[in-house]
């Protein structure tokens, strides 16, 4: 998508993270960054009221209305479960993880709001992998607050878990072999995932506020306990040099640990940053701001559907009418002449067919005639061994008493069966018996009473020429 404007809002502990991307035919770019400071003294809801004033004015500087925006809060409001059910759930699978909400989380459905994603849908193995993101209604709402006042729409709500992933494919560029592991860290958080054949199957995510000094012994026992790591194989681990990873004696430490294979990703090289733009703690808002310019893996939206907003799809219908006027254009400038021809052509092809289609209606018609002339004839030639349909039916029409029903009649070369309801079946076989053009009266079918009390019955005869 073409000359999108896209923003990510990153509300941490301390600050908020505000940044604000744009998409060219040259790629996507950074457009502008802030980062408004939180104060410790004020409650959340505090600091929200008042910041949602300031983000909101900083967003009306400078960015064309149609922007598309997305917000982050922290882990740690969000339930995490990666869960197996069956594939015949698919088509209902919202529903169904509704109705047994109570099994994956000890919160009343009611007072949550919660997304889900398929990882992964295989029918021959009956499994479908889902990842369910559930969050309380009492945690998400000063959050929603924010939206409101910061007199803006906002496409989505996520976690900073699935910033972090949907950040962590950008830069890998969806090149992913068998199990690997990423490690982020900003100055407040730690965030761990595993992902195999390029899906998230583990993530954790751990504030650093309470694991002062002690960083490397969590990333190495929390990388063993997400995965089985076998001695003859190094787990592949991509680690994001932010925050405390700075200063390179972390980096050092776990280089030392037989067990992983440590790659360093190279931030600068996203596409988006350069070494002198914003600092790295900005990765989740970028991975936020990516969602509305690309397409990424996990479009996890925590966002109460009656405060989401359609996605401005004006660029795109700029973008194609600009196409089609380009294209009209190089066709005038390649010669007027092949244009006419072609439109000529074009229009006796349409004509071609048009015709071709009346003539198959015609055919159809003919048909159709040819087959109702021949059903009229059948009718008008049927005989029973040289006694006429009309004089059978005529026939029975005199035998048949008046409280008797006929529902049935069949004809062939063998004979004729006819079925309905009479007060006396028996009746019926003697009445048939008594007339001459009648043999061989037999009933078909035992009799049997319906609801009225009258016999049902079924039965076989022979017309006689």
């Amino acid at each position: 998508m073409f000359f999108q404007n896209s923003i990510g809002i990153d509300i941490r502990e301390n600050s908020i993270i505000v940044l604000r991307l744009k998409s060219s035919f040259k790629g996507i770019r950074l457009v502008a960054h802030n980062e408004f400071v939180l104060q410790k003294k004020e409650t959340l809801e505090q600091n929200l009221v008042s910041a949602a004033e300031f983000v909101g004015e900083w967003i009306d500087q400078d960015t064309p209305e149609s922007a598309l925006i997305h917000l982050g809060i922290p882990r740690s409001l969000a339930i995490l479960k990666f869960i197996e059910l069956p594939f015949a759930v698919k088509e209902n699978l919202g529903t169904t993880l509704k109705y047994e909400m109570d099994k994956h989380v000890p919160i009343p459905v009611d007072d949550i709001d919660f997304d889900y994603q398929i990882l992964e849908a295989d029918e021959k193995r009956n499994l479908l992998r889902v990842l369910l993101v559930v969050v309380k209604k009492k945690s998400l709402r000063p959050y929603l607050n924010f939206i409101k006042g910061l007199g803006q729409k906002v496409l989505g709500v996520e976690i900073t878990s699935s910033a972090f992933f949907n950040c962590f494919c950008h830069l890998s560029n969806g090149a992913f072999k068998g199990r690997q592991a990423f490690v982020g860290l900003t100055s407040e958080l730690l965030e761990i995932g595993i992902v195999e054949h390029g899906l998230l199957t583990s993530s954790r995510s751990f504030p650093l506020a309470e694991y002062d000094g002690e960083v490397q012994g969590l990333i190495e026992s929390e990388l063993h306990s997400l995965v089985e790591v076998s001695r003859s194989e190094k787990l592949s681990v991509k680690l994001f040099p932010w925050g405390l990873t700075r200063d390179g004696d972390l980096l050092k430490q776990l280089g030392k640990n037989d067990a992983f294979d440590i790659e360093i990703m190279d931030w600068t090289k996203a596409g988006v940053f350069s070494p002198d733009q914003p600092s790295p703690e900005a990765i989740v808002a970028l991975g936020l701001a990516l969602k509305g310019l690309k397409k990424l893996p996990l479009q996890i939206n925590l966002l109460p559907f009656v405060m989401r907003r359609k996605p401005d799809r004006a660029g795109l219908y700029f973008m194609a009418v600009f196409a089609v006027l380009a294209i009209l254009s190089c066709a005038s400038w390649g010669g007027s002449f092949i244009l006419h021809q072609k439109m000529v052509m074009e229009e006796m092809q349409a004509q071609i067919k048009t015709l071709g289609v009346e003539v198959l209606s015609l055919d159809t018609l003919q048909k159709n005639c040819r087959n109702l002339e021949e059903r009229v004839d059948f009718l008008n030639n049927i005989k029973l061994e040289r006694v006429s349909i009309t004089d059978t039916l005529k026939a029975l029409s005199v035998i048949v008493p008046k409280e008797t029903w006929l529902q049935g009649f069949t004809y062939s070369e063998k004979g004729m069966q006819i079925e309905g309801t009479a007060r006396s079946a028996s009746e019926m076989i003697s009445l048939l018996e008594a007339s001459p053009l009648f043999k061989d009266v037999v009933f078909m079918t035992t009799i049997r009473k319906d609801k009225e009390g009258n016999e049902k019955f079924k039965i076989g005869l022979k017309v006689e020429g």
